[in-house]
């Protein structure tokens, strides 16, 4: 008789799981709020590398103001805004930031929120290359490949 309400509590006790597992779309209670604290997380993360980023921009850091820019430009983490990037990336520039100019030329470039313009292009693009900038070179060999009247 022990050995029958043994086997029925085990059994009561498996198919109770089951139905709670299949309740849950397979995940536990405890696995559901693990998720939901991990999505809330990254979430904080999200903004607070935005707040971060634009508090140390606004302190004058020239990378963060480039980053802050390319958030701006691509509209990751805030709505986007060409405006707002080409002014970020300028005040990095102005103060040699490489990565900045580069920015800026590929702006002027594929007039991406400006007005094309190969001129300010190769400006920037000299700024970035005559740092070392691998791409600027790259892209400033193009254009002049392509408009050489504007190189010599």
């Amino acid at each position: 008789m022990k050995k029958v309400v043994l086997g029925v509590a085990i059994l009561a006790i498996i198919v109770g799981c089951a139905v709670y597992l299949d309740k849950s779309n397979g995940e536990t209670p405890i696995e559901k709020t693990q998720v939901e604290k991990t999505e809330q997380t990254q979430n904080n993360e999200i903004k607070s590398t935005f707040e971060i980023t634009e508090e140390k921009a606004l302190k004058g850091d020239v990378k963060a103001q480039n980053d802050l820019g390319n958030m701006y430009a691509t509209g990751s983490e805030v709505e986007q805004s060409y405006q707002e990037a080409l002014k970020l990336f300028e005040s990095a520039a102005k103060k040699g930031y490489a990565e900045a100019q580069f920015n800026l030329g590929t702006m002027y470039q594929n007039a991406i929120g400006v007005e094309q313009d190969f001129e300010k292009a190769i400006k920037y693009y000299k700024q970035a290359a005559s740092q070392g900038h691998a791409e600027a070179k790259e892209n400033l060999q193009t254009i002049c490949e392509e408009n050489p009247e504007l190189c010599k």
